[in-house]
C-alpha cells in the first residue's frame, strides 16, 4: 500500500492529456494552465482518493468548433482496480465557467454564465485511449454556448435558434466514449417552459444526431443524418424519442 500526494502542482498545457485520446476522437484540449492537488492511496486491490484541477483559459475543440473557459473539477475516486487503471468516480463535479466560443456564424462571450455536473454514477480506464461510461446530473444557467455551436456547424433557422436559447435548466446525461467513439445516448436540460434534449454521436470526423428543443407549446427537431441535415416541425417529440443512434 502506498500514497500519492501532489500539492499545489502546475500544468502549463492541458493538451498533454490529448496523449490519452485517440487521434480520430471528437474533442481535444489546447492551452490553458491547471492547478493539481491530489491524495490518493493504493493497494494491491484497490484505489481511492481525490483530485483537484483548476484550470484556465481551458480550450476544448468539438468537432472542429472551440470552446475557450475556465473549469473546476473534485474527482471523487471511490474504488478501482490499480492493476487496470480502472477507477470509480461516482459523486465527482465538474464546473464550467467564463466560457466562450468563436464562429463564422455565431459568437458567445459569457463570463456570468457556468454549468455543474455532478456524476450519479461514473468509470473509466485511464489507458490509451482512455474508456469512460458516465451518468450525471446537470445545472446550466443558459443554453447560448450550445445554440453558437449549432448555429456555427449546422447554420439551422434563425428562429430554431431563438427557440433553443433558454436559461435556468437542470437535467441529466449519459456519456460514453470507448475507441474513440463519443456517444451521447440521451441528455436533457428542461425548465418550467422550455426544453433541450440532444441524442448525438462523434466519431472519426463524422457526427450524427437529433436535438429537440421545446418553449411553451412551440418544438422542434434539429437533425443531422449521415450528412443530411433537415428540421422537423410535426411530432417533434415523437421523433425525438423514437431516434435510434447507430451502432
Amino acid at each position: 500500500t502506498f500514497k500519492l500526494l501532489i500539492d499545489d502542482a502546475t500544468l502549463v498545457d492541458m493538451s498533454t492529456f490529448n496523449y490519452y485520446l485517440p487521434a480520430d476522437t471528437a474533442f481535444s484540449f489546447a492551452g490553458g494552465t491547471t492547478r493539481l492537488d491530489a491524495d490518493i492511496g493504493f493497494s494491491a486491490e484497490d484505489i481511492d482518493g481525490t483530485i483537484q484541477l483548476n484550470s484556465v483559459g481551458l480550450t476544448i475543440e468539438v468537432d472542429k468548433q472551440a470552446f475557450q473557459g475556465d473549469l473546476d473539477a473534485d474527482i471523487n475516486i471511490a474504488g478501482g482496480v490499480p492493476s487496470e487503471l480502472k477507477a470509480d468516480f461516482s459523486d465527482s463535479t465538474l464546473r464550467v465557467f467564463n466560457l466562450r466560443v468563436d464562429g463564422d456564424q455565431s459568437n458567445f462571450d459569457g463570463d456570468y454564465w457556468s454549468a455543474a455536473l455532478k456524476f450519479t454514477s461514473a468509470q473509466g480506464a485511464f489507458l490509451r485511449p482512455i474508456d469512460l461510461a458516465a451518468t450525471a446530473e446537470l445545472t446550466v444557467s443558459d443554453t447560448r454556448p450550445l445554440v453558437a455551436f449549432i448555429d456555427n456547424r449546422n447554420d439551422p433557422p434563425k428562429w430554431v435558434s431563438n427557440l433553443i436559447t433558454v436559461k435556468d435548466l437542470t437535467g441529466e446525461a449519459e456519456i460514453q466514449l470507448s475507441e474513440g467513439r463519443l456517444t451521447i445516448p440521451m441528455a436533457f436540460v428542461d425548465s418550467e417552459k422550455a426544453e433541450v434534449a440532444v441524442k448525438g454521436e462523434f466519431y472519426r470526423g463524422d457526427r450524427n444526431g437529433v436535438v429537440y428543443a421545446r418553449f411553451k407549446r412551440i418544438d422542434a427537431l434539429l437533425k443531422r443524418v449521415d450528412g443530411k441535415r433537415n428540421v422537423d416541425l410535426i411530432k417533434s417529440r415523437e421523433k425525438f424519442d423514437a431516434y435510434q443512434l447507430p451502432n
